[in-house]
This record gives C-alpha cells, structure tokens and sequence, in this order.
C-alpha cells in the first residue's frame, strides 16, 4: 500500500520525440517532469516548503522598494536590482494581495555530467544534460540542499547539439524561434503557463484542515550555469576563444589593453588615478535591437553574439533576461578557474625561491588543523613544473577539485606561513590579494561599502598579476571584474554558485551508472522521482536542516526550580516562564542547525540575531541548553559576544579576522543567553598562532 501511495506522489517523466532528419526513421528523446506538477508535489506534501511560501507572499509585499533604491545590506537573491525591478516581483503591486496569485520565483541550472560504460553493447562514454530547478521563496539555508533541487530535463548531450536547447529547453523551432505544438512539458513552456495572468491552480493545504486551491504564477529569476552551458542557453558565445565572450559586458579580447584593469563601479584606483573603462554593459534592449538588424552572421559576431534565436528569449521564457539573470558563476570563475592558476603559480615560484620543497608543503598540510573533512590531498610533484626563465606555466594548475582548491585557498596564508621568508615579495603579495577578494566574493552578505571593497581588492590583483606575471591573464580575469555589478544586481553568490547543484549531478550519475543505458535519460528521472516522493511522505525532506541535540551523557533530565538553580540557568526564569514553575533542564554538548554543528565552550561565530536586536559581533558558543516547559521543548544558547573587536577592517582579509592574543583577553565580554532559532550564526574555523587568533569563515 506504501508503494501505491508513492506511486501517487511520483510523476512520470514525460516523453518528447525528435525526428533525427540524418538518419532514417531514428527517434530521439527527452525527458521532461513538467514544473507545474513539481511544484504542486512539492507544496501540497512539504509544510515547511508550504509555510516559506506564504510568508515570501507578505514579506515581498511589506513596503516594496521604488525602482532603482538600494538594500542597505545585500544578503539573498531578493535583494539584487533583478528582483527589486522585476515587473512580477519588486514592482508588482498584486503581490500579497487577498484572492491574487501566489508568485514564486524559480532558480534555473543547466550543464553535463558524463558517465562511463565499460561492457557491453553501451560501452563508452555516455554525456547527458541536466537541468534543474531552486525555488527561490525557500529560505536560501535549505533552498539549494539536495532535497530542494528539483530536476526539470535530462537530454543526451548530443541531443542537446543536434536539436538546439531553444527546442528542448524552450520548446520552439531553433531556426525561427516559433512555439511549437507538443512541448508543454518543457520548461519555457511551463513558464509562459504560468505566466497567465490568473496564475494556474492546485491544491495546497489548508489552514482549516484538509486542501483547498490556490492559484499560483512563476517566473525565472536567475540561472546558474558555467560559461559553456550559459552560452548554449542564450545568444553569447559558447567558448571563451570568440572576440566578444563576455555575456555582461562588451569585452573583445582583439583590442589594445584588452586585459588592462578597469571597474564598473569607480573612477578613480586606490592611488587616485584615474580608471579608463572603454567597456559598457549589455542590455537586453540593445541585444535585441543587434538581433533585429543583423543580417548575417558576421553581423552578429561583431555585437558579440552568435546566434539570433535562443532558450531564454523573453518571448519564450517570459521576463527572461539574459544581460542581468546569467551571472558569471564564482565556483568556476574562481576555485575551478582563476584559482587553480593562481595557487599553482604561487606555490611555483615558493618552490623555485627555495622557501620550501613539496615535501615540506605535503608535510605541513599533515599537521595542520583543517576542519573536518577538509584537508585537500597532498600536492601533486608536476606544481614544480614550469617553464624556460624560471616562470611557472602559463596554462599551469594545480591538481585540486573546485572543493579542495576553495579549501586550501581560505587556510593557505596560515597554513603557508611558516615558509613565508619576505612577505613582501611581489609574488606572495599578489597570492594574498587574489585570497582576500576571494574571501569578500563569498561573503553571506554584502553592504555597498563591502561591494566596493571588493572591487578595488579585484582591481590591485589584477594589477599585481600584469606586474608579476605579464601575459599570463586569460578571459576569466577580466569576467572577475564582473563580480561586483553581479552582486548587486543578483545578491551574493553563494546564493547561486553551481557547487550545490554540481553535488546534486553526483546523485544523477549514480543513478545513470545503475542503469542499463538503454534509457539514461528516463531513469534517471524515473529514480528521482520514486526517492523524492517516498522522502515527500516518510518525512526525511522536512529533516533537513532540522536542529538536533547531542548529549554530554545519558543523564535523564533534571527537573529544576527557581530556587535551585545556579545563576545562569536562573536567567532563564525570567524571561520564559513564571518563578513559581519548574523546568526540565537538560545540558548539550553540540547541536546540529540548519546544516552546521555548533559544540559548546568551542565553536566560534559572527553572532547577531534576526530582530536586529544585537549587531553582527564575534562570539563563542560557551553552553546549550535543551529545556523542557509543560509538553514543549526548547533550544537556548550562551553565546559570549566581543562586539569591541572589529570585523569591518578584519572580515575579507587573506587571514580571515586576525586578532592578537592580548585584544581578546583585554576584550570585555558580553555574556547573552538566548533562544537558538531566533539567532543568526555564521560559523568560523578557528586556529591561533604567532600569539594571534585566526578566525576563517567556514
């Protein structure tokens, strides 16, 4: 009967054919699960996910910003000028309103995995294409955990080639652009579904008990995707080889000082002389007015396009912009792009000055204090090859995954520096710039001031990098200076890097590599969809991210009164139940929030609390508490704030927040015990050397 209920939940992928006109009487396939029926799944079985929604309903709504105003502090995606402009969003005046459409804002993600088949009649390698969902209305701790991503296609790569992603993505003729019948399973066609101005309707839970219907309307927001698949998705170039690359901005790599330093946001570098920027944003309505009077192709390429019809035209994804919604991704940008170049250089030039041998850096990176699970491996001996002049390759990288490069970058000032014999040489100090821009572009959060710290600090690598190694920039040095125009228009990164959803592709090739490869593409939709919903009603989705208490023993709970209790546990009367009562008091060694393991008397923090009560301020989780009043139970934590020790001239430092032994113990301390899940705590790995703290942020 269980198997029978998921069946229920579980939404066959829906079949598309293609008439392959190159060989006789061959179909093709791809597989959709239609959005629509997603989403409805997914709200009418998930009360978190269903109670999210609502209250983005009211919190859009709340006091809608007049276009063009700025956020005082950028910390989601809803913060960005994209939203705050959108005509469904930010400048919707129905949003929130009694019997109007609820609006949901989705996330798209495109690009390939391969798999690899050694026996049989499939043996070989196999490409498939993956596009998936986020629903951006869910709080951004949960919205890009795997439970919350949400498959939309799988197509075989060459499919993908063959019949164009306008067609499969959009569900329209690749020559014309014209809607075709027989696609309203894709996703461009679900987007102008739900794009009605009545919305669509299913059923969602009710607050009386039972179902009832609600009308809903969706629209994309931002995509997610590396250079190559965002290329394929609009009508920029695929490879960053063509003259014109940048979807963002006119760059052409042909031209003199192509790869001079330049900014979007100032005018002046930090010496004060003047900043040249030859270079003007795109617009979506001037990248339609080049399609329209293109007539050729040539036509196209000198506008730095490549093609006049693509998926994300706003006439078939509704609202789409390419110019402002494709932000370049910072996870193969940096860690999987300028990063491993970068790093490899570095560690090059330490070894050709004989700071250090591979040896010596294996060996440190052994006795250092990684946090668990993030020791990279050790280096590869081919970091010491290099080229004729003593000058390290320049298409050189190290061996290390976007994860383990990410990893050994945020520790590596102190993990390297013991060899560290002048600090500044040009090299090091163009290393410590890259880290410390690398550490603001992954903040949690931004104010404008932050947004330009980060530009300068892109602008004096650049300049480090044409003064130590001329020549050596490639096109993904000049998109870094993208990063800050993306920030505000599309809010921090991390809200939409590829690393969650390139997780996520490791969950679809294990399914592809259980497969018999007869029908990649719909098994792996058909076992997504099967583990989804048995998750949907067995409850697992909902676990995620729940907040879950370890014990220092297996002591039974104390029952205690006012008047037998120490000071602290005292503190606690006051402010949550009568004097006259007693609590069931239970103390925890480490608790499990929303994806992090907090561990009492240890674990270091930015604490501040969602009231905006108390200010972001370093802080030490000192001891937790799990108290139980009547049939009720609650999480309190004793968190000690250090709110004199500043984080505004420390955070984004290649050292994280760098504090002396003595400022900490001089540092008045402000003890604060409080109720856990109205505070906001951003994690720090923390290490002490030289006399000095270091607080990095995980």
């Amino acid at each position: 009967m269980h198997y029978f209920s998921v069946v229920g939940l579980c939404h066959p992928p829906v079949s598309l054919t293609y008439t392959n006109i190159t060989v006789a009487e061959q179909k093709d396939y791809c597989y959709d699960i239609p959005v629509k029926d997603t989403l409805a799944r997914l709200l009418q079985n998930d009360s978190r996910a269903w109670e999210q929604v609502k209250a983005t309903q009211e919190e859009w709504s709340r006091n809608p910003p007049a276009r063009g105003t700025k956020a005082t502090v950028i910390a989601d995606i809803t913060d960005g000028s994209v939203f705050r402009d959108h005509p469904e969003f930010g400048q919707n005046a129905r949003l929130g309103k009694a019997g109007e459409p609820f609006q949901l804002a989705i996330g798209l993600y495109y690009d390939g995995i391969e798999t690899a088949n050694p026996l049989g009649y499939a043996r070989g390698k196999h490409s498939i294409g993956c596009i998936y969902m986020s629903l951006i209305n869910l709080d951004k701790s949960i919205r890009m955990s795997r439970p919350y991503i949400m498959p939309v296609t799988i197509v075989l790569e060459q499919d993908m080639r063959r019949y164009g992603a306008t067609l499969v993505l959009s569900g329209a003729n690749k020559e014309t652009g014209d809607v075709l019948p027989g696609h309203e399973s894709s996703f461009g066609a679900q987007m102008r579904l739900l794009h009605q101005p009545n919305g669509v309707e299913w059923e969602v839970p009710s607050e009386m008990g039972g179902l009832r219907k609600q009308a809903f309307r969706a629209h994309l927001l931002v995509v997610s995707a590396d250079f190559p698949a965002c290329g394929k998705l609009t009508p920029f170039a695929e490879s960053t080889s063509a003259n014109q690359p940048s979807r963002a901005f006119d760059w052409d790599q042909t031209k003199k000082d192509a790869f001079k330093p330049f900014s979007f946001l100032r005018k002046t570098d930090p010496r004060g002389q003047r900043i040249v920027t030859p270079w003007k944003l795109r617009t979506l309505v001037q990248v339609s007015a080049d399609i329209q009077s293109a007539t050729s192709k040539e036509d196209l390429k000198r506008c730095g396009l490549q093609k006049s019809v693509y998926a994300l035209d706003p006439k078939l994804v509704p609202h789409a912009d390419c110019t402002t919604m494709c932000p370049n991704d910072p996870m193969h940008g940096e860690p999987d792009g300028n990063l491993r170049r970068s790093g490899y250089r570095t560690l090059y030039m330490m070894i050709k000055h004989k700071w250090c041998t591979v040896e010596a850096l294996n060996a440190r990176m052994h006795e250092y204090e990684w946090p668990t699970g993030q020791r990279p491996p050790d280096l590869h001996e081919s970091i010491k090859e290099g080229v004729k002049g003593g000058m390290p390759s320049p298409d050189g990288k190290w061996r290390y995954s976007a994860a383990q490069g990410l990893y050994f970058a945020k520790h590596s000032v102190a993990l390297l520096r013991p060899f560290i014999q002048d600090e500044d040489a040009p090299f090091w100090k163009c290393w410590v710039k890259h880290v410390e821009y690398v550490n603001v572009l992954l903040q949690d959060e931004f104010t404008h001031g932050d947004i330009l710290a980060l530009d300068r600090l892109i602008f004096e690598y650049q300049v480090a990098v044409a003064e130590v190694y001329p020549g050596y920039q490639k096109p993904k040095d000049i998109f870094s200076f993208q990063y800050p125009v993306d920030i505000l228009r599309n809010g921090p990164p991390r809200c939409y890097w590829c690393m969650p959803f390139e997780s996520f592709n490791q969950v679809c090739k294990r399914i592809a590599e259980a497969s018999n490869y007869k029908q990649i593409c719909k098994r792996v939709l058909e076992v997504w969809s099967l583990r989804s919903a048995r998750h949907l009603i067995s409850g697992r989705v909902t676990d995620w991210g729940a907040t879950c208490p370890t014990y220092f023993h297996t002591d039974k709970p104390v029952v205690v009164s006012r008047r037998h209790c120490d000071e602290l546990v005292g503190r606690l009367f006051g402010a949550f139940c009568p004097a006259d009562t007693a609590l069931e008091f239970v103390e925890i060694s480490s608790v499990h929030h929303l994806g992090g393991d907090f561990e009492a008397g240890y674990t270091w923090i930015i604490h501040e609390t969602l009231e905006a009560r108390l200010a972001p301020a370093l802080a030490r989780v000192e001891r937790l508490f799990e108290v139980t009043y009547g049939a009720r139970s609650f999480i309190f934590v004793q968190v000690l704030r250090y709110p004199s020790i500043s984080l505004e001239t420390r955070a984004g430092s290649a050292s994280g927040i760098q504090v002396s032994g003595d400022d900490i113990e001089s540092a008045e301390a402000e003890d604060e015990l409080l109720y856990l899940p109205s505070q906001l705590m951003t994690m720090l790995h923390h290490t002490q050397a030289v006399g000095s703290h270091f607080f990095l942020y995980v």
